[in-house]
């Protein structure tokens, strides 16, 4: 029998793929799962960090031998807000950050402490955690403010300094763990500050905000509670118009980080086991999602801004409006400026696009009188259209121009509106505040009349009557959008009639 090569190669090629992906397999680790239960000779992947993959601990557990210390609370104001420093916690129990509205200042409270763990960078223990602290110093320099607290635990003392800048809004925290011997457990810290909360903003939604590598990303909490993060360089909470993050940590204490969904939603920055000696410092950004005041503290923050896919245009839409309102200094006036500018700015294109239209118009009533004329005679119709191209060319593109262009400037700017804390509380006219809805209706009212206005007097009832039903749709649509955006719409849409109707006047003349 002789020996044939091709009846070997099928099966050979067969059996060493299945060794090599057995080979493969056999040998991978398992991933490290959600899976609590332990089982005989079950691998892991080990974890790059000490213990890193175990049950998250949310509980804090007061504890103090001596007598329950009286509360005294040290106040320092910086260029942006206003701090109430306590020695119950050695933490922030209240923080008010400046909110600047036509010319005046509010103060607007963002932190405010009811329980003992929800105070701001409180630092809780594995289980005896200390309460009651000692103001050690106090110091008021040019550039800062430096506290310095200490407390007293079972095993030795704990420091905590608080840097605060007065010119940047940053907030730095120096924690020192001084056991008087090595401690016979390891102790494992964390530092704990809640999400930012204003009273008066309704269904607010508070996300988390963290690093994936180098990217800044954003969850809402509810659907990421449970989940941890390892070795994070930002980690933080946000609501609509705040943010309160870690943006630093000098001395790698984090080992993971997680949030804890209660009364307050929290975020816990967990240490290391230590049983010896130990210093760390972090730095934190409490503060507004406002580009000139998150910039010079970390580039990162201006990702917290909700700008979306527009953000080229929508950040200098949000230059000049702050440009117009320093100069009006009210910025329903200035979102009117603001969008007389950008008519003004688009006009030439406005104009060159209804040129572009009524000569598509033309053309077409032009075309439309030849396919009748020529209905029996393809031969004659199409020289009769190849004459009528010739004489007044292709129809283009450019009637479609000026609303190519007014889409993104649209989005750029209701995003803008939307979003930013400058109108926050800004009043104008007989509206409140313009980041929320128009209370009385009346600007809803108006963009509607306004596009009945903008629409021509149409022979066909059935057109008209739907020209009509769109206004009330829209108007009934915008009564739910910010009075800011709102605001835009309506003077736009008041623009667009008054230039309609100034171009027909013209035209007459």
């Amino acid at each position: 029998m002789s020996f044939n090569l091709k009846n070997f190669v099928l099966p050979f090629t067969l059996a060493l793929i299945f060794t090599v992906t057995w080979k493969y397999f056999s040998n991978k680790p398992e991933n490290v799962t959600n899976d609590s239960s332990l089982k005989t000779g079950q691998s892991r992947v080990a974890p790059k960090i000490q213990e890193v993959h175990r049950p998250l601990d949310f509980e804090v557990d007061f504890w103090d031998t001596e007598k329950p210390l009286e509360n005294k609370l040290t106040t320092v104001e910086t260029d942006f807000a206003r701090y109430d420093f306590s020695t119950h916690g050695a933490a922030i129990e209240t923080a008010e950050f400046k909110h600047f509205v036509n010319n005046k200042h509010l103060f607007l409270k963002t932190i405010n402490a009811n329980l003992k763990e929800d105070r701001c960078l409180l630092v809780a223990f594995a289980e005896k955690t200390p309460f009651y602290y000692n103001l050690v110093d106090l110091k008021d320099n040019n550039e800062d403010f430096i506290i310095t607290y200490e407390s007293n635990f079972s095993a030795g003392s704990i420091l905590k300094k608080f840097t605060v800048y007065k010119h940047i809004n940053k907030i730095d925290l120096e924690v020192s763990l001084n056991p008087t011997t090595k401690l016979e457990e390891a102790e494992r810290l964390r530092i704990i500050f809640p999400a930012p909360f204003l009273a008066d903003v309704k269904d607010d939604i508070i996300q988390g905000v963290f690093n994936e590598n180098e990217k800044i990303v954003k969850k809402e909490v509810k659907a990421i509670t449970g989940r941890y993060w390892e070795i994070p360089s930002f980690f933080g909470l946000e609501n609509h118009y705040y943010v309160n993050a870690m943006i630093g940590d000098l001395n790698n204490f984090i080992q993971r980080a997680y949030y804890k969904q209660s009364d307050k939603v929290l975020a816990m920055l967990e240490g290391p086991a230590i049983q010896d000696k130990m210093s760390w410092k972090l730095s934190f950004y409490f503060g507004p999602k406002q580009a000139n005041i998150m910039m010079p503290v970390d580039t990162r923050l201006e990702n917290t801004l909700d700008y979306g896919y527009f953000s080229i245009l929508a950040k200098p839409l949000l230059e000049f409006l702050n440009l117009f309102y320093r100069y009006v200094g009210s910025y329903g006036l200035a979102i009117i400026l603001l969008t007389i500018f950008l008519k003004l700015l688009l006009l030439p294109f406005t104009l060159k696009g209804e040129q572009s239209m009524k000569k598509n118009m033309e053309f077409q009533r032009k075309l439309q009188y030849l396919q009748t004329k020529h209905k029996d005679d393809k031969e004659a119709l199409a020289a009769a259209r190849a004459e009528l191209i010739q004489k007044q060319g292709i129809p283009g593109m450019g009637g479609c121009l000026p609303i190519l262009l007014q889409i993104p400037v649209f989005f750029s700017l209701s995003r803008v509106l939307a979003n930013s804390i400058e109108l926050y509380q800004a009043p104008f006219l007989w509206i409140p505040d313009l980041s929320a809805a128009d209370p009385y209706y009346i600007l809803s009212i108006l963009i509607a009349l306004s596009m009945v206005l903008h629409t021509t007097t149409v022979s066909d009832v059935r057109k008209g009557f739907s020209s009509y039903a769109m206004a009330l749709v829209f108007g009934v649509f915008t009564a739910r959008l910010s009075s800011g955006l709102a605001l835009f719409i309506f003077v736009s849409s008041a623009l667009t009639v008054v230039q309609t109707k100034l171009y027909s006047w013209f035209k007459k003349a």
